[in-house]
């Protein structure tokens, strides 16, 4: 989605059919219209209760315990019929007492020129807005469904933008967050060529051809966050890898055998392309299982752990572009075509990136 988040989420939230929650740590959520249903709950007001009284988890998450702000309740108690007057006053005379900003919403607006400025922020995507949803053609799934396939988000709001006439050039995609050494390289960066191939895989589609140059590719690093440009390769390129990487995935068959799981198979094929004589044996297991036991890690485990992780998630990026290319028709040259066919195997993060808990209450034998 082109712009900021907020305006598209209050839109999806005011015009659902039953109450919906936003989770968030930004306040100006409070502000838009959500509806009678729409609720904001803030990320770092959330609680985990554990079950037991010893502290410890008995076999389940617990219980998450929220706070939760419905404005169209808290705006009828103290009067409003609009919130965003009461916001208006507040933003203005951050120093002032909720009781001073309230009396000053009975008084006329001391700057309307401002106030109409102010009200824009919040009216961006209004149900009376000529402006729609998104700008992509109209057969671009955002966040949804198309011919039996699902995007993820990230890789949606990636589609629409390579896809969209008006959006910004370049588009962006926003990588998940890893559990990572801060000092040393991202753990992104093992798997860029991966990316890269998928990022490219686009210009195959449409008018997407030649004005696909690059992609900016966003991730937190610790405190920081960075913005990493990638040029897409050309035709020919893309061809040759998509060949090199099938290359990689039978070499890697035929290591494993046909009676390994898909689980196992795609796990070792991204601990393949991260291994170093200088892990640890007991890290080199718990990777290859996906388990996260109480050893002792270094911070080279970590760091390798993180660069595993990027790497299940690169296939999953190459995976989903694949697919959504073959549901709109484009016209595929074979190795691509070869290439969706075989990561078609591939599990869903799910599966693929399972928490300590769930891999204790699974039993790790199974998925291998």
């Amino acid at each position: 989605m082109p712009g900021e988040a907020d305006s598209f989420c209050a839109a999806a939230t005011r015009t659902a059919y039953r109450r919906n929650v936003i989770l968030t740590n930004d306040s100006d959520l409070l502000v838009h219209d959500l509806g009678f249903q729409g609720d904001v709950v803030f990320l770092n007001q959330t609680e985990l209760r554990v079950e037991g009284g010893n502290g410890k988890h008995l076999g389940g998450c617990g219980t998450i315990i929220v706070n939760s702000f419905s404005m169209h309740s808290i705006a009828q108690r103290v009067g409003f019929t609009d919130i965003t007057r009461l916001a208006f006053e507040v933003r203005n005379h951050p120093s002032t007492t909720l009781h001073a900003a309230i009396q000053r919403t009975t008084e006329p607006v001391s700057d309307a020129t401002a106030f109409e400025d102010f009200l824009h922020e919040y009216q961006e995507v209004s149900s009376g807005s000529s402006r729609p949803l998104h700008s992509a053609p109209q057969e671009t799934p955002v966040l949804g469904y198309q011919k039996e396939h699902y995007l993820d988000p990230r890789i949606s709001e990636l589609v629409i933008q390579v896809a969209s006439d008006t959006t910004v050039i370049p588009p962006r995609i926003y990588l998940p967050v890893l559990i990572e050494d801060p000092i040393r390289t991202s753990a992104w960066t093992i798997s860029t060529d991966h990316r890269t191939f998928a990022y490219s895989c686009l210009r195959f589609y449409g008018s997407i051809k030649s004005d696909l140059k690059s992609v900016h590719e966003v991730f937190r690093k610790g405190d920081r966050i960075g913005v990493t440009p990638i040029d897409t390769l050309n035709e020919s390129e893309t061809v040759a890898y998509a060949s090199l990487l099938l290359r990689k995935i039978h070499e890697t068959r035929a290591i494993c055998g046909n009676d390994i799981s898909p689980y196992g198979f795609w796990r070792f094929y991204a601990v393949s392309q991260v291994w170093t004589p200088d892990m640890s044996e007991e890290a080199r297991l718990s990777m290859l299982k996906g388990s996260e036991k109480a050893i002792c890690w270094t911070w080279r485990d970590v760091q390798l752990d993180a660069c595993v992780q990027a790497v299940l998630y690169s296939l999953r990026i190459v995976r989903q572009i694949l697919q959504y290319l073959n549901s709109m028709d484009a016209s595929l040259p074979a190795p691509l075509i070869e290439l969706d066919e075989v990561m078609r195997t591939l599990p869903p993060l799910k599966v693929m990136m399972t928490t300590r808990l769930e891999t204790l209450e699974r039993g790790e034998e199974e998925k291998w």
